[in-house]
């Protein structure tokens, strides 16, 4: 919080290996920017999103809908609440 505003907060979502939602998932920890800083997302909606509504920005500077394969790194965090979380720092595009 810097001034009364609060200037960077995270989301958490369950990643899936694969486009179905279906198999190996993760939960994966992003910072968010409105700014489109590298490796952040976009804030979500508080009313609900369906994952093409999701925006990122990758590594290079570049963005990415929903529905495009990236690729993420980080570190892996234990939670005594929700087992563990990869936090996330870098987001790249899959070619």
């Amino acid at each position: 919080m810097k001034n009364g505003e609060i200037g960077e907060t995270g989301v958490q979502l369950r990643i899936t290996a694969d486009h179905t939602g279906t198999g190996d998932s993760v939960m994966a920890a992003f910072w968010t920017s409105s700014k489109a800083e590298p490796n952040r997302i976009k804030p979500a909606w508080s009313n609900g999103y369906v994952s093409k509504d999701l925006i990122l920005y990758l590594d290079d500077g570049s963005t990415s809908a929903g529905g495009t394969l990236v690729r993420l790194s980080g570190v892996t965090v234990s939670d005594e609440r929700f087992g563990c979380y990869v936090n996330v720092d870098r987001i790249t595009m899959i070619p």
